[in-house]
């Protein structure tokens, strides 16, 4: 099953990508247009600006990720607590630096998400986040270990995923190191996704993904049959983009968890897809994708609310927002790209020397 080389498929940094984007556009939306109803929001099309799906997306292609690594890699059981180490040493840094710095503005008085939300009438979203008395050693405990543990995430709301990220990693490299060269991994595939209802299913189908990827008949079948890789594209976009995730129906994640691996699958396989996605630019934003998420909301809830709070009585608001979006969006390239060159690598630099 293994491969004896592992080839780096970049147009997954190309769904990263418009991963953080579409996220930031639906915090974005909720924040400033909460009550703003398009006629695309029931096409396909609304999965280009949503915010859960694009999440669980980012949670398979972590899966997907690690599983890559660990199938053409031996990894001991000896080993994981090394490699979970690891994984805590490389995401640290940056989520303590930020909560600090939330901490911080929160005692300052510069998050302007409770006025704004006054204005735009958020106030189940936007007034949601940060409306507590900041405590420092709550801060730092967040920081340090509840965000990885418990998932708790009061001063910088998005990182209640962080959790299911390290915990995530956890599991498929247990599963990956248990299962890899035994068959009885397409029986333990079913039972998990069936038995267990959590975030962590995506992680799983990750690997199931990677499994397939694997497969050197399937693989080579499919990547011989445009047409095949078309309707493997398509059909699962249509599944997955189309499904109401938020359901409770077991029947819906599972058309959710069967689009999106025919999906990937197809994905890929397909040379134009790796042309689109995989290009420079879309290297280099997937490659910036952890900062651009972690600073996306500090920066809605900093420049993104005081630009309304400047202009709102100036401009019409509808273009206030759109290029309040534009600049905000810009802002978070920016900033990101320079966090991941100068400051992401610390954690790594880190974990090079000591671990």
């Amino acid at each position: 099953m293994n491969n004896s080389e592992t080839k780096k498929i970049n147009c997954i940094e190309g769904l990263r990508t418009i991963g953080w984007i579409g996220i930031f556009l639906c915090h974005f939306r909720y924040s400033m247009l909460p009550n703003l109803s398009l006629f695309i929001d029931k096409t396909p099309l609304s999965f280009f600006y949503s915010g859960n799906p694009y999440v669980r997306m980012f949670f398979v292609i972590s899966g997907f990720v690690l599983s890559y690594k660990y199938f053409n890699f031996d990894i001991s059981l000896q080993k994981i607590p090394k490699e979970m180490i690891r994984r805590y040493f490389r995401l640290m840094p940056l989520i303590f630096l930020f909560s600090l710095i939330i901490y911080i503005f929160m005692k300052l008085g510069f998050l302007k998400n409770l006025e704004v939300a006054e204005i735009t009438n958020s106030k189940t979203f936007l007034a949601s986040f940060n409306n507590f008395e900041p405590s420092i050693f709550r801060c730092l405990k967040e920081a340090l270990f509840n965000n990885y543990l418990i998932g708790d995430a009061l001063y910088i709301g998005p990182l209640w995923t962080i959790k299911y990220e390290f915990l995530g990693s956890l599991l498929v490299i247990l599963s990956v190191s248990i299962f890899k060269n035994q068959k009885i991994r397409y029986l333990f595939y079913p039972i998990f996704l069936l038995a267990y209802k959590s975030y962590f299913n995506y992680f799983i189908i990750g690997m199931i993904i990677c499994d397939l990827y694997l497969n050197q008949k399937i693989n080579i079948f499919i990547s011989n049959h445009k047409l095949i890789k078309a309707i493997l594209i398509l059909t699962g976009f249509l599944l997955f983009s189309m499904t109401n995730i938020t359901s409770e129906k077991k029947l819906d994640r599972i058309i959710f968890g069967i689009g999106i691996i025919l999906f990937f699958i197809g994905f890929i396989n397909s040379t134009l897809m790796e042309n689109i996605f995989g290009n420079k630019l879309m290297q280099l934003g997937g490659r910036i994708s952890f900062s651009a998420y972690l600073i996306h909301w500090p920066i809605i809830e900093t420049f993104s609310c005081y630009f309304v709070l400047l202009f709102y009585s100036k401009m019409d608001f509808n273009l206030l927002v759109l290029i309040n979006c534009f600049i905000s969006l810009f802002i978070i390239a920016f900033f990101s790209y320079f966090i991941n060159k100068y400051i992401e690598p610390l954690g790594y630099k880190f974990c090079s020397k000591f671990i």
